[in-house]
C-alpha cells in the first residue's frame, strides 16, 4: 500500500564517528524492483541560515529495491578531494525503469560530531496528533519557515508522527505541517544552539 506517490520514506543522515562518514538512509516502499527503478544520491554544500544550495559535491547512485537503503559518505567529493567539516544536504532523487523521475527528497545533515553539532547549531522536534491514530500522521509534510517566511528545513514525518530538524540556525521559526486534505497547521518556536531541542507539537 503506498502513500499516494511517496516510495521513499524516512529519509536521514548521521555521521558514524568511529568511521568518521555519513550514513544517508532511506526506506523504499516500491512493490517490486522493476517498479523501484534506481536512486540517485547527490550531496551539495549549502551556505548561510536558510541552507542554500551551493555546489554538487558528491553523487552516486544504487538499484532501486523495496526495504532499506543505504549510502556512505566519507567527506571527500567526487574529484577524491576531501570537503570542509560541516553542514551539506543529501538529495536523493527517485527514478522508475524508463528513468522518468517519480519522487525526490533531501535531508540537511552535518558532517562531523554530534558534540560539533550541537555547539553551533540547534534542533527543533515534535509530534503530530491526528485524527486517526499514528498511522494517519505519517509521511506529513513539515516545514521550517525562519522570520523572513523562507522554509530553511522540510522533512517528513515517521510513521509514528514524529519529525525533528537539525543544524539549525539560531532564532525564532515557524513549523508548519501539511498535508493533503487537512488543514494546515503552524506553530511558533525558538531554537538556541547548546540546549535541549526546542517543541513543537501539534494536533489536527
Amino acid at each position: 500500500m503506498f502513500a499516494g506517490n511517496i516510495f521513499l520514506t524516512e529519509v536521514g543522515a548521521r555521521f558514524d564517528e568511529a568511521r568518521q562518514v555519513t550514513e544517508i538512509t532511506a526506506r523504499n516502499i516500491a512493490p517490486t524492483a522493476e517498479a523501484a527503478g534506481k536512486v540517485e544520491l547527490s550531496v551539495w554544500s549549502v551556505e548561510g541560515a536558510n541552507n542554500q544550495r551551493k555546489d554538487r559535491v558528491f553523487s552516486n547512485e544504487q538499484k532501486g529495491a523495496p526495504g532499506a537503503a543505504s549510502w556512505t559518505w566519507d567527506g571527500r567529493g567526487s574529484d577524491g578531494k576531501a570537503r570542509p567539516r560541516g553542514r551539506y544536504v543529501a538529495e536523493l532523487v527517485m527514478r522508475d525503469a524508463r528513468g522518468k523521475t517519480i519522487q525526490k527528497e533531501s535531508t540537511l545533515f552535518f558532517h562531523d560530531s554530534e558534540l560539533e553539532q550541537k555547539k553551533k547549531f540547534a534542533e527543533i522536534e515534535g509530534n503530530l496528533a491526528m485524527r486517526g491514530g499514528a498511522g494517519i500522521a505519517a509521511n506529513t509534510m513539515v516545514d521550517l519557515v525562519d522570520d523572513k517566511g523562507q522554509v530553511v528545513q522540510s522533512v517528513r514525518s515517521t510513521a509514528q508522527g514524529n519529525y525533528r530538524f537539525k543544524s539549525v540556525a539560531a532564532g525564532k521559526y515557524k513549523v508548519r505541517a501539511r498535508k493533503d486534505g487537512w488543514d494546515q497547521q503552524e506553530a511558533a518556536v525558538e531554537a538556541a544552539p547548546a540546549a535541549a531541542p526546542a517543541k513543537a507539537n501539534m494536533s489536527f
